[in-house]
Parts: C-alpha cells; structure tokens; sequence
C-alpha cells in the first residue's frame, strides 16, 4: 500500500499523465495538495489501476463535467452510482474532490 506523500504524488501524477486527456492542465500536479489529502478520491484510483479501461476514462474526464456544470451534486451522485458497485469510493469524499477541483479549473 502506497501511504507516503511522495508516493501519492508520484501516483497521482503519473495516473493524470497517462489517463487525462487534456494534460496542460495538469501540468502542474504537484502543487494540488488537495488531492493527497483526499484518500476516497486516492484509493479508488488505486483500486482502478490496471482495471477496465471505461471505467478510468470516466474518471479521468470528469474534469470537463465538473469544470463545465453548476449540476455538481447531481454530476457526482450519478457517477457515484455508476463507480461504487463494488468500488471503494465514499460520494462525500469524491464530492469534496470535486468541488475543491472545479474550483482550481476556474483559476485557470
């Protein structure tokens, strides 16, 4: 299990690089500490590795749901849906996740 910071930047940064389509921006992914503190958000990219591809391209290109709708709540409850079968993904984690993340897109 990955549990050190540097780890979990390591990680997180080489998952947006292969799995993001739009990689500028996140070409600074080191200085989103929000992320790391989001462990939800960060096991359920653990879990996913190396699983079905439609599944980690639905997360990968949620920032264009997020960074586009004000149906935030929504957009995440239904993606809770459809992700948390079996996976380990919490709805309040992910949404915190992606409210702290919509607002990041707007700084850009």
């Amino acid at each position: 299990m990955i549990t050190s910071n540097d780890e979990k930047i390591r990680f997180i940064h080489k998952y947006f690089k292969e799995s993001v389509k739009n990689k500028e921006k996140f070409k600074h992914i080191e200085d989103m500490p929000f992320m790391i503190r989001n462990n939800g958000f960060f096991n359920t990219l653990i879990y996913l590795e190396n699983k079905e591809k439609i599944i980690l391209e639905m997360l990968g290109d949620y920032y264009k749901v997020i960074s586009k709708k004000d149906t935030l709540l929504i957009d995440v409850f239904n993606m809770h849906k459809e992700l948390n079968r079996e996976y380990l993904m919490y709805t309040h984690e992910f949404y915190e996740f992606a409210c702290q993340l919509k607002i990041y897109f707007k700084t850009m």
